[in-house]
């Protein structure tokens, strides 16, 4: 992970839906926690795949995070995977 998704805890927790109220939520320290395990197998193949069309990992790393997407109410790929769209994504 610490390759592909360079994230400090903190914000993989908040995007992956793991802190309520802006709280930190313990489960979410546990790395077998189910929600932050079904974040990371969405977004993996979303960043493999952004990342063979651009070619490089910063790139495709940037765009997940930052590019609106039009057809997705202007939401980033990020957002759409943390609401469990990854297959939206990726088509």
């Amino acid at each position: 992970m610490s390759q592909g998704v360079p994230a400090d805890k903190w914000s993989l927790q908040d995007t992956a839906g793991l802190l309520t109220d802006g709280l930190r939520n313990t489960a979410a320290d546990d790395p077998a926690n189910p929600k932050l395990q079904q974040y990371m197998r969405d977004a993996l193949p979303v960043l493999s795949t952004a990342t063979q069309i651009s070619g490089e990992r910063t790139r495709a790393l940037y765009w997940y995070r930052n590019t609106p997407i039009p057809e997705f109410e202007h939401r980033t790929a990020e957002q759409l995977v943390s609401e469990g769209k990854a297959d939206a994504v990726l088509s």
